[in-house]
């Protein structure tokens, strides 16, 4: 069934990942690497919360969160990551849910059923 699903649905959740997305989420998580040592917080938040995170949009916005927010405890960035995700997990699950519904529009519009004949509702009474 996740074969089905579209392309953007697909590419947040690893199924695809070509060699400069792959470079592009290691830089990021170098980044967040970064913010976290120039918070004054262990390196291994930064890792861990990249690892977590996963997307690259999700990386981008909690690197801005860091930049402007600039935190004071490891416990707010661990309360913006969850809603980071939350947000994200929304976002996909909105998503699948329109391209189900499309499916099912198209499945009521076409029918993969015939016309049923009267003699046949007849016959089954």
């Amino acid at each position: 069934m996740r074969e089905q699903l579209p392309r953007i649905l697909r590419a947040g959740s690893g199924l695809i990942m070509d060699a400069r997305t792959e470079e592009r989420r290691a830089r990021l998580r170098f980044e967040l690497m970064e913010a976290a040592d120039m918070l004054g917080f262990p390196e291994e938040l930064g890792a861990s919360v990249a690892r977590e995170l996963g997307t690259e949009w999700a990386m981008e916005r909690m690197l801005g969160y860091l930049r402007r927010v600039r935190p004071g405890s490891a416990e707010e960035i661990a309360d913006e990551m969850l809603a980071i995700i939350a947000t994200r997990d929304a976002w996909r699950g909105k998503k699948i849910a329109e391209y189900y519904n499309a499916k099912m529009n198209g499945l009521m519009r076409e029918g993969p059923w015939e016309e049923e004949d009267d003699a046949d509702v007849q016959e089954r009474r």
